[in-house]
């Protein structure tokens, strides 16, 4: 934590998923957070050429998604606006471990989305 003699400014490198949640974090303790992102951000939701998982679809487990609308209000409203769906992460999920076959785990609700989709937001709550 900065004191009234330490560093007021925080720089966060990337603008994924991880670099605006730190930027985000970083807010409440720094006068001022700057992002260097190497890719010129959308206007909209879109892949981005430096983020190569982009295309992917993620899945934001309830935990994570209780945890990051705490710092971004109105994200899971979001998400669920674009369309992104709530499902369980255990139902039909199988494992195959050298000790044999765990036991299935249900009610790990998942809201899924392409990455875009879930940073596009979290960079709009980010201002």
């Amino acid at each position: 934590m900065p004191t009234d003699s330490d560093v007021r400014h925080a720089v966060v490198m990337g603008a994924g998923m991880a670099g605006l949640a730190a930027a985000r974090v970083l807010a409440d303790s720094f006068e001022a957070v700057t992002v260097i992102e190497r890719d010129t951000l959308p206007s909209a939701s879109a892949p981005r050429a430096g983020v190569p998982q982009g295309h992917h679809v993620h899945g934001l487990l309830a935990l994570g998604a209780e945890v990051f609308e705490g710092y971004f209000p109105g994200l899971r409203a979001e998400l669920e606006q674009a369309g992104a769906p709530v499902w369980d992460w255990g139902e039909g999920l199988c494992a195959v471990l050298p000790n044999g076959t765990p036991p299935r785990l249900h009610r790990w609700a998942c809201r899924s989305r392409p990455s875009p989709v879930l940073s596009w937001s979290m960079f709009s709550a980010n201002g």
